[in-house]
């Protein structure tokens, strides 16, 4: 029998909701999915095409600010580039999320086994198809 004491685990937070990027939904309207998004032209205008709009300082949506104007909308550097902070009704996202649930079964369909990459989640499946 081992006399070794029990090692205590440190509990882990998600890097996705650490650091300087992270979002303290409690302060900004319900109903929307949050996003930060880089500063360049193509990146912004794809995410309005698709329906994001900016988050304005005062917490609102605003589908109108553009590259040139905004001054009024929330942004943040991280390494040297402007972040913004923009919104997706919850609606329109968890369209999006239902869609690419389907297109990982499809896929996965298509391969006869689960597709590695898409649910690291599930280790002994992924480590059993790297040792193949």
């Amino acid at each position: 029998m081992s006399t070794k004491a029990p090692s205590v685990r440190v509990k882990r937070r998600s890097l996705n909701r650490q650091g300087p990027l992270a979002i303290n939904q409690s302060e900004l309207p319900e109903g929307y999915h949050y996003h930060w998004v880089k500063g360049d032209a193509g990146r912004i205008k794809e995410c309005k095409d698709y329906g994001y709009e900016f988050v304005t300082e005062t917490g609102e949506g605003s589908a109108t600010a553009d590259k040139g104007d905004l001054g009024s909308v929330v942004s943040k550097t991280r390494h040297g580039e402007t972040m913004y902070l923009m919104r997706l009704p919850n609606e329109l996202w968890e369209e999006a999320q239902e869609e690419y649930k389907a297109r990982i079964k499809e896929i996965e369909a298509q391969l006869g086994q689960k597709a590695p990459g898409l649910n690291m989640l599930d280790k002994t499946t992924y480590k059993k198809q790297l040792v193949k």
